[in-house]
């Protein structure tokens, strides 16, 4: 056993727990339905009886200074998130991933060809190959969520136009870029596709982490299972606008809305314990990097509610009426990610943010049927980040 699969064992938990803030969203491809979002609901009460075990037994196994975190059983988080279903594997450093070798094809008005074929590689990962068994000149592991595992094929997603554009700009070296993303990662879970990787036996060189503004501050809930302290909770009213917007808007409700609501009800102690989260989730991303010699890059993809002129703005608008979301609601998520930016800046993380170049571009960039990134969104994340890349590749070598 690796050093990263003894470290994360021996603080493992065999206990079964349902928690969360309000839905887990994951999209799930069906070709005769195509694109169907999932809300994965999780019962609030049993986490207050559960959690304080947990997070005792975690304390004690995390080192000081570390961020508190317990491995989960796969009962566990089967009750947690969305490993329903024969389409996920568990995975005690990310909690889970795609199945390896899945080979579906999903229609898609919106795209070129009116469809794209979503495959796996042996390992889960959304690759049409095995990953090379010699290192190249360059490795990238990027972790995402659903925007950049890709509604779309993975030669036209983030991680490929990337390669593309690094071995474009040096042709006579290789380069891998590795797709580590999922539907419903945030933090805690970016953290976790790197330690998987390295317990592969796998060395990134360069690790990125995008980080989506309209929702990854939701996994302030497993801040909170861990800390065994106390998530805001829905009302009756909460819980009635969000099942109908739910019903009408998925797309909306998934991408921001549901976010919005939960840091409007939780107000600003709440933004400030997500925005720890996100800092020291991050800050452990940071020291497992420096331990073992990998470059750390953080990218931050905006929301569509940051993206008016970019992203199909009907659902949105529509939803955040049903559920009583103000401007000033929707923009906090755009705020929290300058903080968050800031902060981890602060701590010599180097950062991209998306969105200044984004708004400088023309046309939309997410598809208008779900709000995810669409194929243009893919190539302008590659355009803008390949050159700050590119331009640090020797260093990083020497």
């Amino acid at each position: 056993m690796c050093r990263l699969s003894s470290q994360l064992l021996t603080l493992a938990i065999s206990t079964v727990v349902s928690v969360g803030v309000a839905v887990v969203v994951v999209s799930r491809y069906a070709e005769d339905e195509g694109e169907v979002l999932d809300f994965h609901t999780v019962d609030e009460r049993v986490v207050d009886e559960v959690s304080r075990d947990v997070a005792e037994r975690a304390a004690l196994e995390t080192a000081e200074g570390r961020l508190l975190r317990a491995a989960l059983d796969e009962e566990t988080v089967r009750e947690m998130m969305p490993l329903k279903g024969p389409a996920r594997n568990y995975n005690p450093f990310c909690y889970f991933h795609r199945r390896p070798g899945l080979s579906l094809v999903q229609k898609w008005n919106e795209h070129p060809n009116g469809k794209f074929p979503i495959v796996t590689n042996s390992l889960g990962l959304r690759s049409d190959r095995e990953l090379a068994e010699t290192a190249p000149d360059l490795r990238i592991l990027v972790a995402g969520d659903s925007h950049i595992d890709g509604v779309c094929a993975n030669a036209e997603c983030f991680p490929s136009q990337l390669e593309e554009r690094l071995l474009a700009a040096r042709p006579e070296r290789s380069v891998e870029v590795i797709n580590g993303s999922s539907g419903a990662y945030s933090f805690y879970h970016y953290l976790g596709v790197l330690e998987r990787v390295l317990d592969l036996g796998v060395q990134p060189d360069l690790f990125v982490m995008v980080v989506y503004g309209g929702n990854d501050f939701l996994g302030v809930f497993l801040w909170h299972f861990f800390h065994a302290t106390l998530r805001p909770k829905n009302s009756k009213d909460d819980l009635a606008r969000r099942d109908e917007v739910a019903e009408k808007y998925p797309q909306a409700l998934g991408q921001a809305l549901n976010a919005a609501a939960y840091f409007r009800r939780g107000g600003p102690r709440e933004v400030e314990t997500a925005l720890r989260m996100g800092r020291e989730a991050t800050r452990e991303v940071q020291r497992l990097c420096a331990e073992e010699g990998i470059e750390l890059l953080v990218m931050y993809l905006p929301s569509p509610t940051e993206m008016p002129k970019h992203a199909d703005q009907e659902k949105l608008v529509a939803g955040a009426e049903v559920m009583r979301l103000s401007g000033e609601d929707l923009d906090l998520l755009g705020t929290m990610a300058d903080r968050y930016l800031e902060e981890i800046a602060a701590l010599g993380v180097p950062t991209i943010d998306l969105r200044p170049s984004f708004r400088s571009l023309q046309g939309p960039l997410y598809w208008a049927r779900d709000l995810h990134l669409n194929l243009e969104g893919h190539k302008a994340a590659a355009d803008l980040s390949a050159p700050w890349i590119e331009s640090r590749w020797d260093a990083w070598r020497e």
